[in-house]
């Protein structure tokens, strides 16, 4: 079983590509922590269309969190990568290709945002892009704003996580709490 282990960008953990068995693992512990008690799940058909829905089930499941924003956008950054970069982008021109989107949540406190794919040959890794440049600034706008971010898997599936403080939004007119988010029937995991 390869080890986790501080890549070149200081807030990144990789677990080695070379165990694609370590993908299950990593999952189950993840959703095995004191981060949530209800892990919101969702899955969405990889296509880039479907970043604005990602995008929403995070902002959902983060109701009430001052960083739900945040963690939407870097959920958009790395669904995109997923569709463009991996397998599952590939298999949706088959009506196969799917990006699953993982939510944990305790608040106040920590958030962790995990988008499961189906694995590419290469690694995620930051760029720095050439100011010109209209692509290539995802990992480093995740490296930017998570407190922390990995990677773990391979070629036959790959989870991308980033974590964000979660602390409780000020109480606004309209404002929803975190604890009377009410679940959405039509989707399971995804809360309105």
């Amino acid at each position: 079983m390869g080890q986790g282990h501080q890549s070149h960008a200081a807030s990144a953990t990789v677990v080695s590509d070379a165990d694609d068995a370590l993908l299950p693992s990593v999952l189950t512990a993840q959703v095995g922590t004191a981060l949530s008690p209800r892990p919101r799940h969702g899955e969405f058909p990889a296509v880039p269309a479907e970043a604005a829905s990602a995008r929403s089930f995070v902002r959902r499941a983060l109701a009430g969190c001052a960083n739900a924003d945040d963690a939407a956008l870097l959920t958009s950054e790395l669904f995109t990568n997923s569709v463009v970069h991996s397998r599952s982008g590939l298999r949706a021109g088959e009506g196969r290709g799917s990006v699953h989107i993982l939510v944990c949540h305790r608040c106040p406190g920590l958030a962790r945002v995990t988008v499961i794919d189906d694995g590419a040959a290469s690694a995620p890794t930051v760029r720095r892009a050439d100011r010109l440049c209209t692509t290539g600034r995802g990992l480093l706008l995740v490296e930017e704003l998570a407190a922390r971010w990995g990677h773990a898997g391979g070629e036959h599936g790959r989870a991308v996580w980033f974590e964000l403080d979660c602390p409780r939004q000020q109480a606004g007119p309209g404002a929803v709490a975190a604890d009377q988010v009410q679940p959405d029937p039509e989707q399971e995991g995804a809360y309105r």
